[in-house]
């Protein structure tokens, strides 16, 4: 059976409705400090709209190493399992293959053209709340395609293909009609 590998070969998770997951973090049980995506080892079953995940965390504060057992749905919903971790680590390890090298870095033509600035898209009346001073539109609309809000651009993070920066840090979504 191979050996756990780092959680963070298995991320961006994504799911059959386009879904994607960037980051995953965990509190130190014993100090409460963050456990980020370097500091885990272990694997994920990525299923058409959920993931299972089994890791041993160790936390860069106090050295405690602590069990990591849950379940991210494609609505990016975390819920812990009630499994023993070193029982899904093996099933995990055992059904699953290493994870794919990571692809490289989208094109930076691809990039620039979900980068966008106010001056190049109708922004909704409504705001959910402000950012760096600036009111944060509801919607954008580029294009002739409406994206909704979605939150902040994580460090790091690159935009999906469904997705436009708006002023380098507001993430927005493709609109998506619900019936």
């Amino acid at each position: 059976m191979r050996r756990p590998d780092p959680l963070s070969h298995y991320f961006p998770l994504r799911f059959a409705n386009q879904a994607q997951v960037t980051r995953f973090a965990k509190q130190c049980v014993r100090c409460g400090q963050v456990v980020e995506l370097p500091n885990m080892s272990g694997a994920v079953r990525v299923l058409p709209d959920r993931a299972m995940v089994a890791a041993k965390a160790r936390c860069p504060k106090c050295s405690h190493e602590f069990p990591v057992t849950c379940l991210i749905t494609q609505d990016k919903q975390v819920m812990r399992l009630h499994l023993p971790n070193t029982l899904l680590m093996w099933y995990l390890l055992a059904t699953t293959s290493a994870p794919a090298p990571q692809a490289p870095a989208p094109a930076a033509a691809t990039v620039d053209l979900q980068r966008l600035q106010r001056s190049e898209v109708e922004l909704a009346a409504d705001s959910v709340g402000q950012f760096d001073g600036q009111p944060i539109p509801a919607w954008i609309r580029h294009a002739g395609e409406q994206f909704d809000f979605e939150g902040v651009l994580g460090k790091g993070q690159q935009p999906a293909q469904d997705e436009r920066v708006l002023d380098g840090q507001l993430l927005y979504r493709r609109h998506v009609l619900t019936a």
